[in-house]
């Protein structure tokens, strides 16, 4: 989750708030705990691989369809679980995968990856408050700098921006070269309304060897929340249309009408969860 780009990934994970389109798996399956029948033949473990090949090529249906069955096989498996939550994320079946992680957390009430998880599917589906014990309680165990990332994302979403980049700084010390953490840390700080610092910081992001367009065009976004949008319509010229600049810009006006930061923020998520559904 970052915030805005992995919740995903972590987030939050969360997840500039990527948000994914809905789940179209369907099945008769239906939910992580649905009944199925006996997969003698089939081991859990093949079924979990099989599961994580189909989803590194970016095929989310088969890979949610083979977790499932994995889980159907052994159900007090949590890896299967696991498995299950991170590919109905990744589809944007958020309120799923919130189940898969609670199915697993019920197994180990102390799986980190389940917290993070199930912090992340909470993010995205707009309850940040209530991500932020699961979050606490990753901590309280043992420092995790995507845990760090996906509470930052939560605070700044509660309008809380200084706490939030307290932790993403927090999280930068442990992966310092993360363009995810910085780029949040980035929109938090023009969300806070300092916009020479995120500017500064989200140009040394878009200039790493490793930056995306989604990078570029952040740094385009914290230009037109900083009111320079000569900069914002030159940075996002790089990768847009002159028609899809000319909305850009507009959009960053609508933003800047929202006087609540954390209601600011919130309409960042909204507009990419509306982007990433139609496309």
């Amino acid at each position: 989750m970052h915030w805005f780009h992995r919740l995903a990934t972590l987030l939050l994970a969360l997840p500039w708030f990527t948000l994914a389109a809905c789940d179209t798996t369907g099945g008769a399956m239906g939910g992580p705990n649905g009944s199925g029948p006996s997969l003698s033949e089939e081991t859990v473990s093949s079924l979990v691989r099989m599961g994580d090949y189909a989803l590194e090529r970016g095929e989310t249906s088969s890979a949610v369809g083979l977790y499932r069955r994995a889980h159907n096989a052994a159900p007090n498996d949590p890896e299967p679980l696991q498995r299950l939550g991170l590919a109905l994320s990744r589809a944007g079946a958020y309120e799923e995968a919130a189940g898969a992680y609670r199915s697993l957390l019920e197994l180990q009430p102390s799986n980190r990856e389940g917290l993070r998880g199930l912090s992340n599917a909470m993010i995205s589906q707009g309850e940040p408050e209530g991500a932020i014990p699961h979050l606490q309680s990753v901590l309280s165990e043992q420092e995790d700098w995507r845990a760090r990332n996906s509470l930052g994302v939560a605070l700044d979403l509660l309008g809380r921006h200084g706490e939030a980049q307290t932790h993403y700084r927090r999280g930068l010390t442990g992966a310092p070269t993360d363009l995810d953490v910085k780029t949040n840390l980035a929109l938090s700080l023009s969300l806070a309304d300092e916009h020479e610092q995120a500017i500064e910081l989200m140009r040394e992001v878009a200039a790493a060897p490793r930056s995306t367009m989604q990078h570029r065009q952040t740094l385009a976004l914290i230009y037109g929340l900083a009111q320079r949008p000569q900069d914002a319509a030159r940075v996002a010229r790089q990768d847009l249309a002159e028609a899809d600049v000319v909305r850009a810009l507009r959009h960053y006006e609508e933003l800047l009408a929202i006087e609540d930061s954390g209601l600011r923020a919130e309409a960042i998520v909204a507009a990419n969860r509306s982007r990433m559904a139609t496309s």
